[in-house]
């Protein structure tokens, strides 16, 4: 049985009680192998009591937890003294993992993020055809990350072709993101929607166009409400599910304009503030249609592949991974470098007016977020690595 180290950025625990899109992949890898036990797994994530007290219910999972504590501090003290001296930077939390796991046997040690470019000490320990990198968003190499990491996984092509550029690693993976499926196929009676519609103030019979994730400048929320605003027609309604940052006290120039556009809307608009994963579905329900208008290249969009597995009509710009994850049958792509704000209005009314076409998306997009789910994630990944000990 492979034994497998996972090696979490720091900041939040695994358990993933506190949420992190990579925590709750590799949260999902490890409820995975409880039910599998195809590989002997270790995770190394930041100490948080809850998510220790939960991590007892795993019996095929290790985890070790770096704790703030004396020795993380000492540690710290030293790295800042070292990296203002030397050309050899260390990193604290890096170094804190190494120091838990530098005497175990491990078939790989994969990095999730974080600090990639300060993990040359772990080849004192690791031979470097043990060391991977998973990718999770678009960034760039250097010398020091190609000296310690001999394999590459990535999210997309998209994700994996741009780092390439920058690269001399030649060993390449595609793990495709997955979400916790049963969180969003699941639905609403007919009530309990019109109930929900009625809480937000909005008619049973009105047509909601929606949007879900971060509000910030990135995800072109701005542009999805000016796309709005040039509809007339009273019964479509504008829902938007999330908050403005992970720190939702902290007031910016773009959450003022934001507002204020809210205000214009005459109630045609609703924000409803973070929303849990686990109650999600219930707000992508009442949508008719879901619009994603990244101005960024994203690396695969987990709020696509979500709005797809609760049979969502989607508009979505052509943004990096995401035209891996879905294709034209199921989504209205479009392209975020010509009049976006256009092309977001002339599609929703499009799907306002066609209900039809409205049903064919939804459909397709549901049979093509089968794919996406955790058993199929664990399986690919088990897969990826037989590959990688072939090789």
């Amino acid at each position: 049985m492979k034994k497998i180290c996972l090696i979490i950025p720091r900041g939040l625990p695994v358990p993933a009680l506190k949420g992190g899109a990579i925590e709750t992949l590799m949260n999902m890898l490890a409820d995975e192998n409880e039910k599998w036990k195809k590989i002997n797994l270790t995770i190394v994530s930041t100490y948080d009591k809850e998510a220790k007290k939960s991590s007892k219910n795993y019996k095929n999972t290790n985890f070790i937890y770096i704790k703030r504590d004396f020795n993380y501090i000492l540690l710290s003290v030293i790295a800042k003294i070292n990296n203002l001296i030397s050309s050899h930077k260390l990193n604290t939390y890096n170094e804190m993992c190494l120091r838990k796991i530098k005497k175990k046997e491990f078939d790989k040690v994969i990095v999730e993020a974080g600090a990639i470019d300060l993990f040359v000490n772990y080849l004192n320990y690791f031979d470097k055809e043990k060391l991977v990198l998973h990718l999770h968003s678009q960034c760039k190499s250097n010398f020091e990350i190609d000296k310690v990491f001999d394999k590459i996984i990535a999210p997309s092509n998209y994700i994996k072709n741009e780092w390439a550029k920058t690269s001399g690693i030649k060993k390449y993976y595609i793990l495709k993101n997955c979400i916790n499926f049963k969180n969003f196929d699941k639905h609403l009676s007919q009530s309990e929607k019109d109930k929900l519609k009625k809480s937000l103030g909005f008619n049973s019979n009105d047509f909601v166009v929606g949007y879900f994730g971060r509000i910030n400048p990135i995800k072109g929320v701005k542009e999805i409400i000016e796309a709005f605003l040039k509809i007339k027609n009273k019964n479509v309604k504008l829902l938007i599910v999330g908050s403005y940052n992970f720190d939702t006290t902290q007031i910016t120039s773009y959450n003022k304009e934001i507002e204020k556009m809210v205000k214009k809307s005459n109630n045609k608009i609703v924000i409803t503030g973070y929303v849990k994963n686990s109650k999600l579905y219930k707000y992508l329900d009442i949508m008719d249609v879901c619009v994603f208008a990244s101005l960024c290249e994203e690396a695969a969009q987990m709020t696509l592949i979500e709005a797809m597995a609760n049979k969502k009509a989607i508009i979505s710009t052509i943004s990096g991974g995401n035209v891996e994850y879905a294709n034209k049958n199921a989504v209205i792509f479009i392209n975020k470098d010509k009049d976006l704000i256009e092309q977001i209005y002339e599609n929703i009314l499009r799907l306002y007016e066609n209900p039809q076409l409205c049903s064919t998306l939804s459909n397709e997009a549901y049979k093509q977020s089968l794919s996406y789910n955790e058993e199929k994630y664990y399986e690919q990944f088990l897969q990826i690595i037989e590959e990688m000990e072939d090789k």
